[in-house]
């Protein structure tokens, strides 16, 4: 489902032209870097800390912090039954909508929890693992591929046809490590 699909969801028809005229100022003044991203992060963290949860599953090649943003009314506990989702963006670092949107996405959810009763439903109801960014260095070389020059999205095994690339880089072992420790019932590249 796609971002405008989800808000078409989610949001009531005399709201929409307010929700979407939020959300393009952001849009229109440019990408965030990886340092104003962060940055994004920890202040919705710090801004919302009764239902978001900040951590890092890893780092890039260049050292830095692949951030997870959880979103849920216990953000940082797996609640059994609970389902639990996870939104990767930035697989490919010249593919920088998706990682923005993501960013518009968590902050859409945690301004409006608390007054809007379908996102506080969302909220309270499921745990919202949100990646913004798998591939910063990419992301800062305006390349696909990592700093390794490895495309990411090449670098996972594949069970069905048998395919396990000799080596996984760093941003694809954090992720095969935090699928691993997460219950995840449903995983969404960023839109």
């Amino acid at each position: 489902m796609s971002i405008s699909e989800a808000l078409r969801a989610l949001v009531e028809p005399s709201q929409r032209l307010q929700v979407l005229s939020s959300l393009q100022e952001p849009i229109l003044s440019g990408y965030r870097d990886n340092s104003q991203m962060e940055d994004a992060l920890r202040s919705l963290a710090a801004s919302y800390p009764s239902i978001t949860h900040l951590y890092s599953i890893g780092r890039s090649v260049q050292g830095k912090e692949l951030w997870v943003l959880a979103i849920s009314d216990r953000a940082n506990v797996h609640e059994p039954g609970e389902p639990e989702m996870k939104i990767v963006g930035n697989i490919h670092g010249d593919e920088v909508v998706g990682r923005e949107m993501s960013l518009l996405l968590v902050e859409y959810l945690c301004k409006n929890y608390g007054h809007d009763a379908l996102i506080s439903q969302l909220v309270d109801e499921t745990r919202i693992h949100v990646l913004a960014s798998l591939n910063p260095d990419g992301f800062a070389m305006k390349t696909r591929e990592n700093a390794h020059g490895i495309d990411l999205n090449r670098n996972f095994p594949d069970l069905l046809l048998g395919i396990d690339p000799p080596s996984q880089e760093p941003e694809t072992e954090a992720v095969m490590l935090w699928v691993r420790h997460n219950p995840f019932v449903l995983s969404m590249p960023s839109p």
